[in-house]
């Protein structure tokens, strides 16, 4: 038999239907309520920490970093910070406060930069750029003291010239 095809008088179906529906969303705010006290709880305890740690070296949070990575948020929020100008603002707040000369300073201290300057400076392609550069600064080298030695002789030859022509005779006479 259908509810609906019962006679109701007094509409108790209707009010226990409300009733109900009441009742429902009360516990069901009584149970959100509780769930968030739970979870302040469960946050301010000793055990967090410990409890966060467990969960950021799981697989569902490295699936987690690597969807928001690999997706296309990532790449909107990018896009939005560049066309907002976000890192013009933070440099030029961070130049204003003086807290790049901070950064940079604790940089240059750090032995981690030296370490990686050294490698860099060992590698096979910084290497040759150099001596690629030292052969091209030697032939600039060679170069102009070749010009300085040519100029140098031509002078001289001038001097010369110029002596020997003051005296009338040769220093030494051609034979006949």
């Amino acid at each position: 038999m259908r509810l609906s095809t019962v006679a109701d008088p007094l509409g108790v179906f209707g009010r226990a239907a409300r009733a109900a529906r009441h009742g429902a969303g009360v516990a069901v705010d009584r149970t959100e309520i509780a769930a968030i006290d739970l979870l302040g709880r469960a946050l301010a305890s000793s055990r967090a920490e410990e409890a966060l740690d467990v969960v950021l070296r799981s697989p569902l949070a490295d699936r987690a970093v690597r969807s928001v990575v690999d997706g296309p948020l990532i790449d909107a929020a990018v896009q939005t910070a560049v066309e907002r100008g976000v890192v013009e603002r933070i440099s030029a707040e961070l130049i204003a406060s003086g807290a790049a000369d901070h950064v940079i300073d604790q940089l240059l201290a750090s032995d981690e930069l030296w370490h990686v300057v050294d490698e860099i400076a060992r590698s096979p392609s910084v290497t040759e750029a150099i001596t690629q550069q030292s052969f091209g600064f030697a032939d600039q080298v060679a170069g102009e003291v070749g010009r300085r030695s040519r100029r140098a002789d031509d002078r001289l030859e001038r001097a010369a010239r110029r002596l020997l022509r003051r005296h009338d005779a040769p220093l030494h006479p051609e034979p006949s």
